[in-house]
């Protein structure tokens, strides 16, 4: 394509004679710059045009060869070969006069045009047509570590922490990191890298690339108090004073599952039926211990017992005193006094119950024990409260996705536990 009429202008100033840029020059030398001198400039870029026959639609792929990533973490190849591992494309063309970054398929049809803004060795800036930019930064300007101050942090309850970011290499183009806690019941952290201790327990400070490299860096903190034999729980400001636990008994983190036990007995197995009920002699009319009802006691056993006993709690079987399963009255507290939400933690579904304090309690949706059931719907948790009404049941607080409230169930069923640290009430 030859020289539009602004190529041609462009020319004109650029172009020099003997050394001499044109325009700072009397081409005639009769001491003014006048129409002759323009048309003699004119005249000569003409020449020059036809020599050159410039083609805005030259290719030099050059500038743009590498590995270029988006904020987003998802990143695309040009490589000198002319091939690229755009989404959908196979080779691609940059037209640099124009900037225009064209994208082809393996059939050779145009998939893709980047019209380009800014090209650096850095970073290529596309425009997009909705009127946003993106960038794309070359990977020899991501970040490719980050480097914390400390590596394990151990605080009191109510304590904080500084950690800091170093993020290398020196020359990386976006050097900002995000800060996050995997679980906010045990230690929170600002996006300045300051961590609050909440309560007793464990969890991870992780930092991350803001650039989209994914690179982390983390750092486990202890908080030390506001628990009992290491197990965390939360203060959620309830009129009892009751204390919950951020965990499940047998489980690793407030999301996991954990072991699953039948009402009154303290260890998980594999059936739970009434043959293999602690405390009945195989059948529901024949219960041992907890019965308030002859016709349900064997030969007519009854002891009106109607909290569990200590040695019959999982909690506190499991993890020692202080600990028990929460009553019926202190479920209904619990639902009574926070909002809740049906939201995921770490992959697993469950209720989150937020108190007006803006703490948090996590119940994950762990089902039934010894059953073939899809986990992540529905959840059931045991209180210490015997049904006074029928014995054969227990109270309980189940939930599914929508629904949540204190539910009778059958004791011999296999059910999840989640410990509080005050005296039972009935």
């Amino acid at each position: 394509m030859k020289k539009t009429l602004l190529s041609l202008l462009l020319l004109v100033v650029a172009t020099t004679m003997n050394g001499q840029t044109l325009l700072n020059g009397d081409l005639n030398h009769d001491g003014v710059i006048d129409l002759a001198d323009v048309t003699a400039l004119v005249n000569v870029a003409l020449h020059k045009a036809e020599a050159e026959a410039i083609d805005v639609y030259a290719v030099d792929n050059t500038a743009v060869v590498g590995t270029w990533y988006k904020q987003d973490g998802t990143s695309v190849t040009f490589r000198e070969n002319g091939t690229t591992t755009y989404p959908g494309g196979d080779t691609y063309k940059y037209l640099y006069l124009l900037r225009w970054l064209q994208v082809y398929n393996s059939s050779g049809t145009l998939v893709k045009t980047m019209k380009l803004s800014e090209v650096t060795a850095q970073y290529l800036l596309e425009e997009n047509d909705n009127g946003t930019t993106t960038r794309y930064t070359n990977a020899a300007y991501m970040v490719s570590g980050i480097t914390l101050n400390k590596t394990s942090l151990s605080l009191n309850s109510g304590a904080t922490g500084q950690l800091t970011a170093t993020v290398s290499p020196s020359t990386a183009l976006e050097k900002g990191v995000t800060w996050s806690s995997s679980n906010t019941v045990v230690a929170t952290v600002n996006q300045s890298g300051l961590v609050t201790a909440v309560a007793g327990g464990t969890c991870t400070i992780t930092c991350t690339a803001q650039d989209g490299s994914g690179v982390t860096a983390t750092c486990l903190v202890t908080v030390v108090g506001g628990g009992s034999d290491s197990h965390a729980y939360v203060d959620l400001g309830l009129p009892s004073g009751t204390l919950w636990a951020i965990s499940n008994v047998g489980a690793s983190s407030s999301a996991a599952y954990g072991d699953y036990f039948a009402w009154g007995e303290t260890q998980p197995k594999e059936v739970y039926d009434w043959s293999t009920y602690i405390y009945s002699n195989g059948a529901v009319d024949q219960l041992t211990k907890y019965c308030n009802n002859s016709d349900f006691g064997y030969n007519g056993f009854t002891d009106n017992l109607t909290v569990l006993q200590p040695k019959d709690d999982a909690a506190t079987a499991n993890w020692g005193s202080g600990w028990c399963m929460p009553t019926r009255a202190q479920w209904r507290e619990l639902s009574q006094n926070t909002t809740k939400q049906w939201t995921p933690q770490n992959g697993v579904n469950g209720w989150l119950f937020t108190a007006t304090n803006g703490k948090s309690l996590f119940l994950p949706a762990a089902d039934i024990g010894g059953n073939d059931y899809t986990y992540n719907t529905d959840g059931i948790y045991w209180s210490s409260s015997l049904d006074t009404d029928n014995p054969i049941y227990a109270s309980t607080f189940a939930f599914s996705t929508v629904n949540y409230g204190i539910f009778n169930a059958l004791r011999y069923d296999g059910y999840s536990v989640r410990p509080v640290r005050s005296a039972p009430k009935n």
